[in-house]
């Protein structure tokens, strides 16, 4: 097997940046100001690529012809999928093919380079250090210019989210424009860092959250002050699915570590594991009663009943094209049934994956998300790694709450699920491909 060490250190050093730099951008393309910007086109998914095109280049592993020949024919099969799509159903077929051919085939083959170099883990610690720089720097910024207004806004800064929105920019890394909650009759902006709104942040630091506390096994103390620095910026978010989505992710992963202690062969250890049991159930069902009172009052927001309407005519959208969709980045099919209240909060926008991807793509273009998600969950139970089960189901929830269904975030999810099946992730002998980051 192939591995990094087989090339030479000023590659490997290149290479290591690059991963770097490659990470950022899949961040920087999924909902941030800078990808919906108005005023000047910051070039993201065109970087993104190039970055991309220049690390297969750096390290050439997957040019080999033993590789080649595996990737060629999943490449063509899923090039065929979408041109089938296009030509059918029609729509933006220049972002189509720039975003589900070309960015999702090439991330397809730099995962897989890194699975069969067995460097796959090193792009989850990259994920969790940039979103945790963003989350140190976001913190700042809102304690100082939104909440304690200690410095002025530098800029207006337009971007295309829901409608022509103009922001306030403070020195071009941090952002406001959502001041929607309130504390004791005081108006709090929420904290959106360096993304469109505040869910979109909570995406990021739900994921990161996620992978630093269930695939992070390198415990260090400095790690703990970072989980709970993601923590306290989710709170700053005031965003329901990212309370949701902390809660229900800290009970499981305590329930799972003290079950593992429950079962020890020392004695003490498992009275004081089944001991601690106890707490953490109690502890389960104060949050599960904190968390229902969160959904009611979401649900009885003019936010909530926007989410509960997007479910809705999203599937009467797709009720008109079942198979194959109204077409690729289409909104008329499920604006159509918007009521004005919706058009008026959001003339554009949406809240939900699964019905946007099904009335733009229909069941065709929708089986391109299922299947990858299926898989994973199949593969995680086949491994009885349930760590991994636990982060894919997370995963689909974030999926079915949040809008992401033509970002780089599930499009790389979908390369990664294509590389593992490649490389065999879903046989019991092959460990799961991020089992844990050392």
């Amino acid at each position: 097997m192939t591995t990094t060490n087989d090339y030479p250190v000023w590659r490997q050093r290149l290479s290591f940046i690059l991963d770097f730099l490659i990470v950022f951008e899949l961040i920087i393309n999924t909902h941030s100001v800078y990808y919906f910007a108005l005023d000047r086109d910051y070039y993201t998914l065109y970087v993104l690529t190039g970055l991309i095109c220049l690390q297969l280049v750096v390290l050439p592993t997957v040019f080999a012809w033993e590789h080649l020949k595996k990737l060629l024919p999943v490449a063509v099969a899923w090039s065929a999928y979408i041109i089938i799509y296009a030509v059918v159903s029609g729509g933006d077929i220049k972002r189509l093919l720039a975003k589900f051919i070309i960015l999702l085939v090439i991330l397809f083959m730099y995962f897989y380079g890194h699975m069969v170099r067995g460097t796959i883990k090193q792009l989850f610690k990259h994920y969790i250090d940039v979103v945790f720089v963003i989350a140190l720097i976001s913190i700042f910024m809102w304690l100082t210019c939104s909440v304690l207004k200690w410095f002025p806004a530098t800029s207006p800064f337009r971007i295309e989210w829901g409608a022509d929105r103009r922001i306030w920019s403070f020195y071009g890394i941090y952002f406001h424009w959502q001041n929607d909650f309130f504390i004791h009759g005081m108006r709090f902006y929420r904290n959106i860092g360096i993304f469109t709104e505040a869910p979109m942040f909570s995406l990021h630091l739900c994921t990161a959250l996620m992978f630093d506390l269930m695939i992070n096994d390198h415990h260090t103390k400095f790690r703990w002050f970072r989980i709970l620095w993601f923590c306290g910026t989710i709170l700053t978010t005031f965003s329901i699915t990212g309370y949701l989505f902390m809660m229900v992710l800290i009970v499981i992963n305590l329930y799972a570590t003290l079950i593992v202690r429950a079962r020890s062969e020392d004695e003490a250890t498992a009275k004081k594991a089944k001991k601690q049991l106890v707490l953490v159930t109690v502890l389960g069902l104060a949050l599960a009663a904190v968390g229902f009172s969160l959904i009611a009052d979401k649900l009885a927001s003019r936010s909530g009943g926007s989410r509960t309407e997007d479910f809705r005519n999203g599937y009467k959208g797709w009720r008109d094209h079942v198979w194959f969709g109204a077409g690729f980045g289409d909104i008329e099919a499920r604006l159509q049934y918007a009521s004005w209240r919706r058009q008026h909060r959001s003339n554009t926008g949406f809240t939900n994956s699964p019905m946007a991807i099904l009335c733009e793509g229909g069941i065709w273009f929708f089986m391109g998300y299922y299947l990858s998600f299926v898989y994973g969950l199949f593969a995680s139970l086949h491994k009885r790694d349930w760590r991994a089960f636990i982060c894919l189901c997370l995963m689909v929830f974030l999926f079915v709450t949040t809008t992401m269904e033509h970002t780089a975030y599930i499009i790389s999810f979908i390369a990664f699920m294509m590389a593992s099946g490649l490389t065999g992730g879903y046989r019991k002998d092959t460990p799961m491909i991020c089992k844990k980051i050392q």
